[in-house]
């Protein structure tokens, strides 16, 4: 099965919205995800890299 980045962005997308309503959670496994669908998308590492590094996400 090829992978679509257009997933991993959904995903991206839709941590985003997770973090604004305070589901660190949620955020994080769909940045996950999106890391997986597209792992040489730098914004994403980033994006988790970040989410990661917050001592309220464990």
């Amino acid at each position: 099965m090829e992978r679509d980045p257009k997933d991993a962005a959904l995903r991206y997308n839709r941590a985003f919205l997770h973090q604004q309503t305070g589901g660190w959670q949620e955020a994080l496994a769909d940045l996950e995800l999106a890391a997986v669908l597209d792992p040489e998308d730098a914004e994403i590492a980033e994006a988790l890299t970040a989410l990661r590094g917050r001592p309220d996400v464990a």
